[in-house]
């Protein structure tokens, strides 16, 4: 079974600013003779930062009675059921996350964040106030859009 998230309203604004920005500083900097280079530097950053956060951004979530697969828009994430554990997280386990890296809402919440209870994890959302499931793989935790069955 398939299933598709959307975007938080605040991750869609944040998204359309980056994006605005982005696309305004690389207009200026091409539309200009002899750009600074301060100019340059900070639209080639906010390219990178563009194209590794839109390749991270999950797609949608794939899930049967053999495996899980988280879709990105570059490769995927894919579990088998058998070696994962998979529960649903409640909102006062997040109490006192800490983002260690990652965006804080511009193509999703995506990154390294550091949750008291769960220990490192790494999320992959587009909502953070939807159907947030903890995948166990191992040593590796990630904070996922899941709606377990």
């Amino acid at each position: 079974m398939t299933q598709h998230f959307r975007f938080d309203a605040l991750s869609a604004v944040f998204t359309l600013i980056f994006v605005a920005i982005n696309a305004w500083l690389l207009w200026r900097v091409s539309a200009s003779t002899c750009p600074y280079w301060l100019e340059i530097a900070i639209a080639a950053l906010l390219t990178i930062c563009t194209i590794v956060s839109m390749a991270h951004m999950p797609r949608y979530t794939y899930i049967d009675k053999e495996q899980i697969v988280v879709k990105k828009v570059l490769g995927e994430l894919r579990f088998n059921r058998s070696d994962v554990k998979v529960r649903p997280l409640e909102a006062a386990e997040l109490s006192g996350t800490v983002r260690t890296f990652g965006s804080g809402g511009v193509f999703g919440y995506l990154g390294w964040h550091r949750i008291p209870s769960i220990g490192k994890c790494f999320a992959l959302l587009k909502n953070r106030k939807q159907s947030l499931t903890l995948i166990e793989h191992g040593e590796k935790k990630y904070i996922v859009h899941l709606n377990a069955e």
